[in-house]
């Protein structure tokens, strides 16, 4: 499976003192509470969405680079780029990226997605898709593709999925973002193409290996933005969720 087993179409509210206990697209989490709980708990597709969004953002805007012009007294420079009318493809369509897809739509991204199983012509209509398809797809689309978006558990068969091959398919302006597993990244051949200037940049929120070394020469690049970790929990349950 591309995609966890669970994911918030299948939440249910519960309530009395238990452990919490979650899964999002292959993650588990425990913690205790004592309050009414809603699964799949306090890591939903929601912070994820955001973070990827954030990423696309400060990575259009070519972030570091203008804080760097801004500190120096050098303004109107670098040159950003708009996100309206840039192509989002979305690798993996669980719910993260169905979150993601909603938010793309009024920034005008066109997004086209693929996944392991049948998108459907419902979901295809309610997100706006502009194509859908399988794995076997994905060289076809990459070259055409200004971002790239992965959502996907992590198996023998989506390690890697982006590597030194696919990496040469994109646009020496596409970027890359990862909110989802760090391995699905090969990071030493990205963190080589992004040096050459091979590739636009990358946004990533988890990584190969963790704990992460911040000083590895990935991180030291203008054109990457990493944090660990930009999501977060919800700003307020459901309200289902204090039903009990």
């Amino acid at each position: 499976m591309w995609n966890g087993c669970y994911s918030l179409e299948h939440a249910r509210p519960c309530a009395g003192r238990v452990t919490a206990f979650c899964w999002l697209e292959g993650m588990t989490c425990f913690w205790p509470t004592r309050a009414p709980c809603w699964r799949p708990g306090q890591f939903s597709p929601v912070p994820l969405a955001e973070c990827a969004m954030i990423f696309m953002l400060m990575l259009a805007r070519r972030w570091h680079e203008a804080q760097a012009s801004f500190h120096q007294g050098r303004f109107y420079t670098p040159m950003g780029r708009e996100l309206e009318g840039a192509r989002l493809l979305l690798i993996g369509f669980g719910a993260s990226a169905k979150t993601v897809a909603a938010r793309a739509r009024p920034f005008g991204l066109c997004v086209p997605a693929v996944d392991v199983r049948e998108i459907s012509e419902v979901e295809r209509r309610e997100f706006d898709l502009q194509v859908v398809g399988k794995p076997a797809g994905i060289d076809r689309l990459l070259p055409e593709s200004d971002y790239v978006l992965l959502h996907l558990h992590l198996n023998a068969q989506t390690r890697h999925i982006t590597d030194a091959r696919r990496h040469c398919l994109l646009k020496p302006t596409a970027c890359l973002v990862n909110v989802a597993r760090g391995p699905l990244v090969d990071e030493e051949t990205l963190s080589q193409q992004l040096a050459e200037g091979r590739l636009g940049g990358a946004g990533l929120d988890v990584f190969a290996s963790e704990p992460v070394d911040p000083n590895k020469p990935l991180f030291r690049l203008p054109c990457v933005i990493a944090s660990r970790t930009s999501r977060g929990k919800p700003t307020a349950l459901p309200a289902a969720a204090h039903e009990a």
